[in-house]
């Protein structure tokens, strides 16, 4: 769905230097809304937004260099500007630097940062945040393995829709159904 902004009124907005329309822009440019698909371009803009220090452009900025959009991929970036819109708070930034933690991308892998960083987002609602910290908590990732903890976050990531928590909240439920069969069966008793 195309932002009610119209691409004329966001180009008189930025010649202003408004941070927020700046990202606005480099996000119509990057996903080809009203004007012609340009990476270059929308980096462009992030990138004016960013040295702003508006936290969307860091993060869109991030991005771009994440995954090599108008600029070459370049994971050391991505996770300074990451850290840049995390530390004001970006929620979406800080499960993205989380996972640049979790994965060793651009930084050192630091499990025990990437749970803090998800913990942060998730605490205050990010779905995929909360998502990522019960996959640690399932996998004892950067935390002790804690199941009821791992089932609370999918419960939270799935009722807000978070088809991936959903599904994996649906297989941890199962496997907890047939958990009693199984110990009874590894015991060497027949089910009941």
């Amino acid at each position: 769905m195309t932002p009610p902004t119209s691409i004329d009124h966001l180009h008189r907005t930025v010649e202003s230097g408004d941070p927020q329309a700046q990202d606005n822009l480099g996000l119509r440019y990057a996903r080809g809304e009203g004007v012609a698909q340009d990476y270059v371009e929308a980096v462009k803009w992030f990138s004016l937004a960013a040295k702003q220090g508006f936290a969307w452009g860091q993060y869109h900025l991030g991005f771009s260099y994440e995954v090599g959009h108008g600029v070459e991929r370049e994971p050391s970036k991505a996770a300074e500007w990451y850290r840049l819109a995390a530390d004001q708070g970006n929620l979406q930034a800080q499960n993205d630097l989380g996972m640049c933690y979790e994965k060793g991308l651009g930084v050192p892998r630091q499990l025990a940062e990437a749970v803090k960083l998800y913990r942060s987002a998730a605490e205050r609602g990010h779905d995929g945040a909360q998502y990522n910290l019960a996959a640690c908590y399932s996998e004892g990732m950067g935390v002790p393995p804690d199941k009821d903890a791992a089932r609370r976050w999918l419960k939270a990531a799935a009722e807000q829709q978070c088809e991936e928590a959903a599904e994996a909240l649906a297989q941890l439920d199962e496997a907890r159904r047939k958990a009693p069969l199984w110990r009874r069966l590894c015991r060497g008793r027949k089910p009941a």
